[in-house]
């Protein structure tokens, strides 16, 4: 059995939710909010408080927008001003501010008010994301802006929204990253240290993932990889299947993609996939 087989094995038989590595691979960020997910605090430096806490606040947003009608528990309400600066060619060409009401879990308030109260990193962000909007020729953005203004903020802004998007309102997955999250924050054991059970944590792991059933090409591209054909573990393997599912995305016909994610191996046979694949030998 491969060694993602054996963590679900694990994680079946502690009651707690897992998601295979092909699940984090369209994360900005991937190591460190699956690291939080599945408790690994001990990587210290790579899931340090201000990451958590710039994680925490983007994740609270996110699920006032897309879960209202869901919320967990008392809810507890602030008042966010922002102040949006934007400017033409370095002049300010206009200044706008505007209050907005954000509803947060009780679970989290206190968490939320500590950044809050910190002034950093929410109007940084602003301010970064206003200074963004005011390039007019977005092809002559440097790297050194996205790594140094903006950068800071990008992995753990954008990974929080898709983290709500993906692991939905409520549930067991939703449950247990918020858990872990809260817990990291607060110094406290992860709950696959603490061995705390999660219902219904068998429904929302990647079985099927795992059984032979998969959503794309992409997946039965890694599984075959890793689990079929004995290939060792690394990001060339996650990103050969993304190239190759990105390059048969404008050939093949829907038909064509449940037919080949259900019978990969012969697909794999086929002149079809010998022509996709070449494009992307850099990874294989």
């Amino acid at each position: 059995m491969r060694a993602f087989a054996r963590d679900l094995e694990r994680a079946d038989k502690a009651q707690q939710v897992y998601k295979t590595p092909y699940f984090w691979y369209y994360f900005n960020d991937p190591e460190r909010i699956e690291a939080v997910f599945n408790g690994r605090f001990e990587l210290g430096g790579l899931i340090d408080k201000n990451y958590l806490l710039e994680l925490l606040s983007r994740y609270v947003y996110e699920r006032w927008a897309s879960c209202k009608a869901s919320l967990r528990g008392e809810v507890r309400y602030f008042e966010i001003t922002a102040t949006t600066t934007k400017r033409h060619y370095g002049r300010v060409v206009d200044i706008d501010s505007n209050r907005r009401i954000l509803g947060i879990e009780d679970r989290f308030a206190d968490l939320f008010q500590l950044h809050f109260n910190s002034g950093l990193p929410l109007e940084d962000f602003a301010k970064a994301y206003s200074e963004l909007q005011s390039i007019n020729d977005l092809s002559a953005i440097s790297q050194q802006f996205f790594k140094g203004t903006l950068g800071k903020y990008t992995n753990s802004h954008f990974d929080a929204g898709k983290i709500v998007r993906l692991l939905g309102c409520q549930g067991a997955a939703s449950y247990q990253f918020e858990e872990n999250l809260v817990r990291a924050l607060e110094g406290r054991s992860s709950v696959q240290d603490d061995r705390v059970v999660i219902a219904e944590a068998m429904k929302w792991s990647d079985r099927a993932f795992l059984q032979g059933h998969f959503g794309s090409i992409g997946e039965a591209c890694y599984f075959d990889r890793l689990f079929m054909s004995n290939a060792n573990f690394s990001d060339r393997v996650l990103k050969f299947c993304n190239c190759l599912e990105q390059r048969l995305a404008t050939t093949l016909s829907p038909e064509e993609a449940v037919k080949y994610t259900t019978n990969y191996e012969e697909f794999r046979s086929s002149k079809r996939f010998d022509e996709a694949a070449g494009g992307c030998q850099q990874f294989n």
